[in-house]
């Protein structure tokens, strides 16, 4: 079957609703299928920065990208195609017997793409709504020749709202990338690792808050940093910084702890992803996270925004024994087992078969 993959712009950092359209594309191309994966120039009510009109950025994508637009942090397998196309139009994609879209805004221009397209599939990542269109988001969900897929409780909760025709497909990470190459007991109790984003809704400010505060009082905690820019000025010394990370794994088994400080989330990757690496989690008590802290007891939770509430989720962890976090690590390894991308794919295909 041939599958066309639509993403709403291109990226050289990595980011978790794109990697997720890459794996689905990667892994049906391993599977034997034709699949294309598109990055809109322009994707309808995109905040564009003003000294970047179309005519610029369609420039970059021929001077400086020469039309290719392979991933500098992720590897696909040979036989997927990669390309830029102006927007989404019948003009600008091939014939499929799929074509699969996220982010709100190309819903509609994927109603309108002729049936020689294929099914049209709506992978929802997260209520899409921190950039304003709420009512125009709220119409993306009601497209009748359009299939909707949701990848956790929240978003299906946030989808039923206005459409209860969607299919629930919870996300998956890669096994052979994330998982346990150090033991838990060979990690140091106060180490704690957490993403680093500009992004209020991330809630960075809060969970570095929380530690200058705690460093005061505990001596030994340690907090690492990752994220896609660069060092953040006025950052204290003693918290260490990772830009651009292509292999995560090895930070989340370095840490005893993976904090997440998200205001709202659709799934929480990185959440996954340390919970595979034997991390302990503190994440806030959102519904994104929700699939995580009622799967485990090595997940625990605290109210959003309130780093007082996190600095006190914070102290409980280090004041249990070793063999009680090497318990709830356990928990989470085996909380997350089952979300697998075989059983994620082979569900898609049954889907979109049906």
């Amino acid at each position: 079957m041939k599958y066309n993959f639509v993403l709403p712009f291109y990226t050289k950092v990595p980011s978790g609703g794109t990697k997720i359209m890459y794996e689905y594309a990667n892994r049906l191309a391993l599977l034997g299928h034709e699949v294309t994966v598109y990055h809109c120039i322009e994707a309808p009510y995109f905040k564009y920065p003003k000294n970047r009109p179309f005519i610029l950025r369609k420039l970059i994508t021929l001077m400086i990208y020469k039309n290719s637009a392979s991933s500098p942090w992720f590897s696909f397998c040979e036989n997927v195609k990669l390309k830029f196309i102006d927007r989404l139009t019948n003009k600008y994609i091939a014939d499929a017997d799929v074509t699969v879209v996220t982010w709100w805004s190309l819903v509609q221009p994927l109603s309108l793409l002729s049936s020689t397209k294929g099914i049209k599939v709506n992978l929802i990542q997260d209520y899409e709504n921190w950039e304003g269109n709420e009512e125009l988001l709220h119409q993306s969900y009601s497209f009748s020749n359009i299939l909707k897929i949701g990848i956790s409780p929240y978003v299906i909760d946030s989808v039923n709202k206005f459409d209860n025709n969607i299919h629930y497909i919870p996300n998956a990470i890669d096994s052979t990338k994330y998982f346990t190459d150090i033991n838990f007991n060979e990690r140091d109790n106060f180490s704690f690792c957490m993403l680093y984003s500009k992004e209020s809704r991330k809630g960075t400010d809060v969970g570095i808050k929380a530690f200058i505060e705690l460093k005061s009082r505990h001596k030994n905690i340690s907090l690492t940093l990752f994220g896609t820019s660069e060092r953040p000025v006025g950052l204290p010394d003693w918290i260490e910084y990772f830009s651009n990370l292509s292999d995560l794994k090895d930070v989340y088994n370095r840490h005893a702890y993976f904090i997440s400080n998200s205001l709202e989330e659709g799934w929480g990757l990185p959440v996954h992803e340390a919970m595979a690496c034997g991390c302990v989690i503190i994440c806030t008590a959102i519904s994104g996270h929700r699939q995580f802290y009622e799967g485990s007891k090595g997940v625990l939770t605290y109210e959003k925004g309130n780093s007082q509430k996190l600095e006190v989720a914070i102290e409980s962890l280090i004041h249990k024994s070793t063999e009680q976090l090497i318990q709830l690590s356990a928990d989470n390894r085996a909380a997350v087992s089952s979300f697998e991308w075989n059983t994620v794919v082979n569900r898609f295909l049954e889907i979109v078969k049906k």
